[in-house]
């Protein structure tokens, strides 16, 4: 969604500001909000109108606008028509998910989309009765396909459906829309945090995967430097560094393709691995034992050595922001540094306070119970993904012995 507002000067340009808006409208349809082109033009030169047509610029199909209404809280005011820099709401749409841009058919524009961060938290969910299994997976679908930040995928091992989101109360809202607007029954399991994990250092490597069993064997040997570097995306990062034939031109993608196996196996603890980067710079073959599959095990085993008792923890750290009275400011300050939190600032809005500050997700589970009663009720905060950082040490030995039992 390109979501603006000329008239009140607000835009949304990230998924945190966007989301606590869409939050406060628990309808069962997802808000689809508009720009036109004419934003940038003069104010009310554009009409969009309930029965027009209008262009979706990803798909190039047109969506008719059915119902127009404009949103207070849970109610919902029909209009006949909302101008540049009016925000409203459309019902109906059919093939226009978060992220699209909405147009004129005679002027096409792409607005740039919004960057929705990863996951940091996650928990498994199951219907109460098999007979909805098939109901429940077209649901997720559908709230997949509505909120970009809402995540599901079947563990292969457990065969579980884990489904993640942005915090604790992101997930709440989910399993209870499934539950009350879908009338879909679920059992849930305990949320856990999304945790990640790098190299702690540079490793170099030699991965040796030699098989002999009668007839033809497997045969392949490569070296393999292993850093821990901020890469794209935090993926890995694979160097050719093969001169003068050690390893035949036609084995080299196997051998990326085994390192990034290895990579999104998440090693020992299953915990996804970022920014990794893998040159391979030496390697033995055998004329006749040699083969693809080998030098794809040999791949996986490289990646496997190197992170043997070489990782470090990762985990997410949130952007909190708490609004109290000023009474409560010190109760809240206090139980945020319980939490390993990091103020940066106290600012004043009106009789209000905003407690800015970082905390790790996982020690903010039950946050709101404990906000309510430190503050009688009178608290709330809002947090989004600020960065990963190192888990210390302590807690990730608790964390891995956990994931261990």
């Amino acid at each position: 969604m390109g979501v603006a507002s000329a008239r009140w000067k607000r835009r949304f340009n990230n998924y945190a500001e966007l989301h606590r808006w869409s939050i406060d409208y628990p309808q069962e349809f997802w808000l689809s909000v508009w720009e036109f082109c004419g934003v940038w033009g003069e104010p009310g030169a554009t009409v969009l109108q309930k029965g027009t047509g209008v262009l979706n610029a990803r798909t190039g199909k047109m969506e008719r606008i059915g119902r127009l209404v404009r949103m207070f809280a849970n109610k919902r005011e029909p209009l006949d028509e909302i101008r540049a820099g009016d925000i409203g709401a459309v019902i109906g749409l059919k093939n226009t998910y978060t992220g699209d841009t909405l147009c004129d058919e005679n002027n096409p524009i792409a607005l740039n989309k919004i960057q929705f961060p990863d996951t940091v938290i996650s928990m498994s969910l199951e219907p109460k009765k098999s007979a909805d299994r098939d109901k429940l997976g077209e649901v997720i679908g559908k709230m997949m396909r509505e909120d970009p930040t809402f995540r599901a995928q079947t563990n292969e091992q457990t065969g579980q459906l884990i489904i993640s989101g942005m915090g604790e109360l992101h997930l709440e809202v989910i399993t209870n829309r499934i539950q009350n607007d879908y009338k879909c029954e679920v059992v849930t399991g305990k949320p856990k945090v999304a945790y990640k994990q790098r190299l702690r250092k540079s490793m170099d490597t030699e991965a040796r995967f030699i098989r002999q069993s009668g007839g033809r064997g497997q045969y392949a040997v490569i070296s393999v430097k292993f850093d821990p570097i901020a890469t794209k995306d935090g993926d890995l990062e694979f160097v050719d560094e093969i001169k003068g034939g050690s390893v035949p031109r036609e084995y080299i993608p196997k051998i990326e393709d085994g390192l990034r196996a290895g990579f999104a196996g998440g090693g020992a603890t299953g915990f996804p691995f970022v920014n990794v980067r893998a040159t391979l710079y030496d390697g033995k073959y055998h004329e006749v034992d040699s083969s693809e599959q080998a030098f794809h095990a040999a791949g996986v085993l490289a990646f496997r050595q190197a992170a043997e008792n070489n990782i470090t923890l990762l985990e997410p750290i949130m952007k909190v922001d708490v609004r109290v009275p000023e009474e409560f400011v010190g109760g809240v300050v206090g139980d945020l540094n319980s939490r390993r939190g990091e103020i940066s600032a106290v600012d004043s809005l009106g009789n209000q306070r905003i407690i800015r500050a970082l905390v790790p997700i996982a020690e903010m589970f039950a946050y709101s119970s404990s906000l309510r009663g430190a503050t009688q009720g009178r608290g709330s905060y809002a947090m989004e993904l600020f960065e990963y950082r190192d888990v210390p040490n302590n807690i990730a030995e608790a964390v891995l012995k956990g994931k261990e039992a």
